[in-house]
C-alpha cells in the first residue's frame, strides 16, 4: 500500500512538472505570435483574396518567389499589356529596374524567402486563393525564376536567354517555351513534363516524380532523377546525359548527334531507333533492350554482363561506338534502318 501510495505522489509531481513547462512554452509561443490567433493564417488576419493588375511596361525579367500556390506565366497575342492575377494581401507585387517580382510579404517571411514562421505551418483559418498567373504580351524575356514550395508550374509560349522553374511539392509543366542559353527544372515530388520545346542546355533534376520531355531540341541535355522514369520522345540533342537511381530511362526516337549516355542503377534501358555515333548504356539492375537506328556494321561494339545474357558480341572496326553493361540484367539491341 504505502509502495502505491509512493508512485502515485511521484506520478503526480512528473505531471504538475511536465503541465507546468507546458504552460511556459505555450505562453512563450503566444507571445512570438504577437498575442494574436491570427498569426496562425496566412496572411495574417484574413484569406487571399486576388486582384488583378495591370502594367503598361512590359519587363524584360520576371521573379516569382513564393511558399505556396501554383503559378503560370503564358503569352497572350492578343493581351496589349502585362497583367497578374494575384493576392495583393499575401504578396509583394512590383516592377523595378525592368523585373516584375512577386513574393511573399515580409510579414509571412521569418528567415527569407520560403521560410514559413513556426507557427504557420498549421493554418487554422485557409481559405482564398494563392496562385500567380501572369500573361504577357508577345515579346521576349532576359530571364523567367519562379520558385514555389507547395505548387505546381506552368509555363507556355514563352521565349527567353534563361528560364528556372524550382518546387519541392507539385508538378512542372513546360509547353512551348524556348531558353536560348539555359532551361532548368527542379522537382523534388512532382511530375515534369516538356512539351516543343528548345533552347541551349536543358538540366532537369527530380527526386520522386517522373520526367515526360516530347518533340523537343535541344543543345544538351543533363537529366537526373532519383525515383521515377526519365523518358524522351521525338527529341534532338547534340549531347544528353541521363542518370536514374530507381527507374526506367526510355528513349523513343532520339537523336543524339554527338553523344549519349544512359545509366540506371535499379531500372531498365528501353530504346526505340535511338541514333548517336557515341553511345554509353549502363544498368545495375535491369535489362537494355530496344532498337538502334544505323548499321551494325558502322559500331565499335563493347559489352559486357555479369548475370544476365547478351545478344551483341564485341566488334571492331566501326567508326561509331556503342559501350553496353549490365551488372544484373540481359542485353538484347537491334539495328535497323
Amino acid at each position: 500500500m504505502k509502495q502505491s501510495k509512493k508512485i502515485l505522489r511521484l506520478m503526480t509531481i512528473v505531471g504538475c512538472i511536465l503541465l507546468g513547462i507546458g504552460i511556459l512554452l505555450s505562453g512563450a509561443g503566444f507571445t512570438a505570435m504577437g498575442f494574436s490567433l491570427n498569426a496562425f493564417t496566412h496572411p495574417k488576419g484574413g484569406k487571399a483574396v486576388q486582384e488583378t493588375v495591370f502594367y503598361k511596361d512590359s519587363p524584360k525579367e520576371i521573379e516569382v518567389n513564393i511558399y505556396s500556390g501554383n503559378v503560370t506565366i503564358r503569352k497572350d497575342e492578343n493581351a496589349e499589356e502585362l497583367q497578374v492575377d494575384a493576392a495583393s494581401n499575401v504578396y509583394d507585387i512590383y516592377m523595378e529596374y525592368g523585373a516584375l517580382v512577386v513574393k511573399d510579404k515580409d510579414s509571412f517571411i521569418a528567415d527569407g524567402p520560403g521560410k514559413m514562421n513556426w507557427y504557420q505551418i498549421l493554418n487554422l483559418s485557409p481559405g482564398g486563393d494563392y496562385d500567380v498567373t501572369i500573361t504577357l504580351p508577345a515579346k521576349e524575356l532576359d530571364t523567367v525564376t519562379i520558385t514555389t514550395y507547395m505548387g505546381s508550374i506552368q509555363l507556355s509560349q514563352l521565349q527567353g536567354e534563361s528560364v528556372s522553374a524550382t518546387t519541392d511539392s507539385g508538378n512542372v509543366e513546360v509547353t512551348e517555351v524556348s531558353a536560348a542559353d539555359k532551361m532548368e527544372i527542379i522537382s523534388s515530388m512532382g511530375d515534369v513534363q516538356l512539351q516543343a520545346c528548345t533552347g541551349g542546355d536543358l538540366i532537369v533534376d527530380s527526386d520522386m516524380s517522373n520526367t515526360d520531355i516530347n518533340d523537343c531540341q535541344f543543345e544538351n541535355g543533363k537529366l537526373t532523377g532519383s525515383s521515377g522514369s526519365i523518358q524522351s520522345k521525338d527529341s534532338t540533342w547534340n549531347t544528353l546525359d541521363v542518370e536514374n537511381d530507381m527507374g526506367n530511362c526510355v528513349l523513343d526516337h532520339v537523336t543524339a548527334s554527338e553523344t549519349v549516355t544512359c545509366a540506371t542503377g535499379m531500372g531498365n534501358v528501353e530504346l526505340t531507333k535511338l541514333s548517336s555515333p557515341d553511345i554509353h548504356l549502363e544498368a545495375d539492375s535491369g535489362n537494355i533492350t530496344g532498337s538502334i537506328l544505323g548499321d551494325q556494321k558502322d559500331y565499335q561494339i563493347m559489352q559486357e554482363t555479369d548475370m544476365g545474357n547478351s545478344n551483341l558480341k564485341d566488334q571492331l572496326g566501326g567508326a561509331c561506338v556503342l559501350e553496353v553493361e549490365t551488372s544484373m540484367g540481359n542485353i538484347d539491341l537491334k539495328f535497323t534502318k
